[in-house]
């Protein structure tokens, strides 16, 4: 099975991990191709991770962080999942319903809407 798999969706998180490799590289003033042979990827799939197209396996990210010499959190500081920040307003708006038999009143409605919706809310 390959390490990489190509993604036709750019996930936030992908994206997000490209750039902090790429940033990274700059800081050390690494090439593609200097990259691509210290972390084990060919130049092809090291390219696709920066881009944030390609998917990278949690052993690969490891190795990934050896060869840049940062922690595997390093690639994870900053994020900030626009989920989150759709929760975030929904909570703050919910909260500050006073009246109990309203709030239960939205949230039948949240629940109603989402009968049938696919569950996205897992990691990928």
């Amino acid at each position: 099975m390959n390490k990489m798999h190509d993604s036709k969706h750019v996930r936030p998180v992908n994206s997000h991990v490209g750039k902090r490799i790429e940033q990274r590289m700059n800081e050390l003033d690494l090439r593609l191709e200097e990259f691509a042979a210290l972390s084990g990827l060919d130049t092809a799939e090291a390219n696709r991770i920066i881009q944030g197209t390609g998917y990278i396996d949690p052993s690969q990210l490891f190795n990934v962080a050896h060869a840049l010499h940062v922690s595997v959190n390093f690639f994870f500081e900053k994020y900030n999942d626009p989920k989150n920040k759709e929760v975030e307003r929904l909570m703050k708006a919910f909260l500050k319903i006073k009246e109990p038999a309203s709030r239960e009143k939205y949230l039948r409605l949240l629940e109603k809407q989402s009968q049938g919706q696919d569950d996205d809310t897992s990691c990928r």
